[in-house]
């Protein structure tokens, strides 16, 4: 009888309190739901992280509606066969270096004589004007370091390897980014600086011809979107979402087993009996 007991309790409970069994049974449900998101974020790697202020297709973006002005820098010569540029960047923990390979078209707007015998370019780009970028954690004013080899046809599409460094909030973080290597350079190359302005009229308003890159050649480059490049949760991102999945998924279990213990020990409840009283009717 003593087992007997427990289960006929339930079963009279679950009869008798209809609306209530399916809410402890919607709180089960939603537990081994969270349980399972939360088994799921702690051993997955590869998750895309779409509550993101920035990303590269964001960011490359931005690029493309930028003007670059590209100005041969006659101090600066490439002497023997160096595969890499060195930029000159303050280093330390709140700085880092990534290289991505880009699909990038580059178009003349403005021609430069001696822009056929560059092999590099580099220079700072303001991000200022990329509001979802700039955080808290971003003082005004901040740069970020661009250098990028030149293809030998700049009138066709080619991959172009980009190095970017700056400050690694501004670096967002991809499951497997297409890390490039700078091609080697000729011997007795020559490098280039960069600067960029927004073409876009409404940020700085229609402007006419000025001498803005008088002495240079304005370059723009149009950026081909990369699946590749989809930003994924950090490791500490992920450990919080599973504490607070955890912790979710107890609670549930929690409520869903004290409603099941009250149950057992309930039972389905006592019918009253009601006794009516007859009364004569007088004659």
């Amino acid at each position: 009888m003593g087992l007997i007991s427990p289960y006929g309790n339930l079963k009279g409970f679950a009869t008798s309190r209809p609306p209530l069994m399916v809410f402890t049974l919607c709180l089960t449900a939603f537990a081994v739901t969270t349980f399972s998101l939360a088994y799921f974020i702690r051993h997955a790697e590869n998750i895309p992280n779409f509550d993101i202020r920035s990303d590269w297709a964001g960011f490359l973006k931005y690029l493309s509606d930028l003007d670059l002005c590209v100005i041969v820098d006659e101090n600066a010569r490439i002497a023997g066969n160096t595969s890499h540029m060195v930029v000159d960047t303050e280093a330390g923990d709140g700085y880092g270096n990534v290289s991505i390979a880009v699909l990038a078209s580059l178009s003349l707007v403005q021609h430069l004589n001696s822009l056929h015998n560059l092999s590099i370019i580099s220079g700072a780009l303001a991000i200022g004007e990329w509001d979802p970028l700039c955080g808290p954690d971003v003082p005004p004013g901040t740069f970020l370091n661009v250098s990028l080899n030149l293809p030998a046809n700049l009138s066709q599409g080619q991959e172009v390897c980009v190095t970017f460094s700056g400050p690694r909030a501004l670096l967002p973080v991809t499951r497997s980014p297409p890390v490039c290597t700078p091609a080697p350079l000729p011997v007795n190359g020559a490098t280039a600086k960069l600067s960029g302005r927004s073409r876009a009229p409404d940020a700085l308003g229609e402007r006419f011809e000025d001498d803005w890159c008088e002495d240079g050649a304005i370059m723009r480059m149009d950026y081909r979107s990369n699946p590749e490049l989809a930003v994924i949760l950090t490791i500490n991102d992920r450990s919080l979402i599973n504490l607070h999945l955890m912790h979710t998924s107890y609670f549930l279990f929690v409520m869903a087993m004290t409603v099941v213990c009250y149950a057992l020990i309930k039972g389905k409840p006592k019918q009253k009996i009601m006794h009516i009283e007859k009364v004569t009717l007088d004659p």
